[in-house]
């Protein structure tokens, strides 16, 4: 089947159109697709693989997880390997303290204990269902949460940390 020259001169005239267009795109400094090409992945790539600007996987891990990777680190590195960590419930993380807040991932308890294993994270939701609720070593402090969870009084109570639950 023949197509009409008509047809034809449309299918070109669009493939010609589609052509300058992206040539417009990728030429222009102002359009999107010169900004993705050009700025977005080379650099991102650059950064990725050239070795005088390497930067370490525990470095990557703060640009792409901010405050989560950061909180579950400080808990990682300041306590031992077999504690058993009270976390509090999904709404507390949800409160913006002073520019500081979580994503809801930190709510995922595969997630949040990846990045603090060997230790073990207990949420408070847990608290009738899970036998390690009992064993509970340290305490996270989020937005203030925690405190009353301590078996003593802490003087200077400062909105997150972590801490053990006996003196």
């Amino acid at each position: 089947m023949k197509k009409s020259r008509s047809a034809l001169m449309k299918q070109y005239a669009l493939t010609i159109g589609l052509i300058g267009f992206l040539c417009f795109q990728y030429f222009s400094p102002t359009a999107t697709l010169h900004w993705l090409m050009n700025n977005l992945i080379e650099q991102n790539l650059g950064l990725m693989f050239d070795r005088s600007k390497a930067i370490t996987q525990d470095q990557k891990s703060q640009i792409k997880l901010g405050s989560n990777y950061f909180y579950l680190n400080t808990i990682k590195n300041t306590t031992p390997e077999d504690a058993i960590i009270l976390f509090p419930d999904s709404e507390t993380f949800k409160f913006e303290h002073d520019q500081i807040s979580f994503s809801n991932e930190i709510n995922i308890k595969g997630w949040a204990s990846y990045f603090v294993y060997p230790r073990k994270i207990v949420y408070e939701r847990e608290k009738n269902v899970n036998e390690l609720y009992s064993q509970i070593s340290h305490v996270a402090i989020v937005n203030g949460w925690g405190y009353h969870k301590l078996n003593y009084q802490v003087d200077q109570q400062i909105p997150f940390s972590v801490l053990a639950k006996n003196r």
